[in-house]
């Protein structure tokens, strides 16, 4: 089951929101149709995988997405490209 820290929460929160969210994280999950416990074998379908959120211009964004349906393998090939170039990097970083 996930999780979320106390100290992860957005500071905004009233008392009486941080109050309902420690009682909820004692309350036992509750399951029905729409919302079944998942089985062993449903939980081994889901594959770990890192992200890291990327930042781009408005004009950047466009360009990438006119690549078509396949644009995010493509920008995943880029970047892994970009990071095995290290004379990229190095003329980046000065």
């Amino acid at each position: 089951m996930g999780s979320i820290m106390m100290n992860e929460l957005r500071k905004e929160l009233t008392d009486e929101e941080l109050a309902e969210i420690k009682a909820a994280e004692k309350m036992a999950p509750v399951y029905d149709d729409d919302c079944p416990a998942m089985t062993e074998e449903m939980l081994k379908q889901f594959k770990p995988f890192n992200s890291i959120l990327i930042n781009l211009s408005p004009s950047d964004a466009k360009k990438v997405k006119s690549w078509g349906p396949n644009y995010r393998k493509i920008l995943d090939k880029l970047v892994s490209l970009a990071i095995g170039d290290y004379e990229l990097i190095k003329r980046i970083q000065t």
